[in-house]
């Protein structure tokens, strides 16, 4: 799938709610979820307090809500199998940011810098904190 990096909408995953915030290490269990459309100025923060939880399945459902807002990308540090698998299924793009703020990785990923993931790179089951 070929996209416009320029016009798509895209989340991200974040400790804080502010763009300096850095980027949450854990995708199902993130503190926040910064959708952003490029194409545009809007964003949403969604607080992602009812997924972390959850459980189980806690990175399904979080994927499932972000394609329901639209999202075609998303930048992550670490990504579970299942929720890889749902935004794979759904054609959603997932990209890693390590050691970077939201904006830090929100233009890397504009200039082409950051590694589009083929598969999940954290294990099933993330420890909670």
């Amino acid at each position: 799938m070929t996209l416009s990096v320029l016009t798509m909408k895209i989340a991200v995953t974040a400790e804080g709610r502010g763009r300096n915030a850095k980027v949450d290490p854990h995708f199902a269990r993130a503190r926040y979820f910064r959708v952003l459309n490029l194409g545009g100025r809007g964003f949403v923060i969604c607080n992602s307090i009812d997924a972390r939880q959850t459980p189980h399945l806690a990175g399904t459902q979080a994927a499932g809500t972000l394609i329901g807002l639209g999202v075609q990308a998303m930048i992550v540090g670490q990504i579970g199998p299942k929720a890889f698998a749902t935004f794979q299924a759904a054609g959603v793009r997932v990209f890693q940011a390590k050691e970077k703020t939201v904006a830090e990785a929100i233009t890397s990923m504009q200039a082409g810098e950051l590694p589009e993931l083929t598969g999940a790179n954290a294990a099933e089951h993330w420890p909670q904190t």
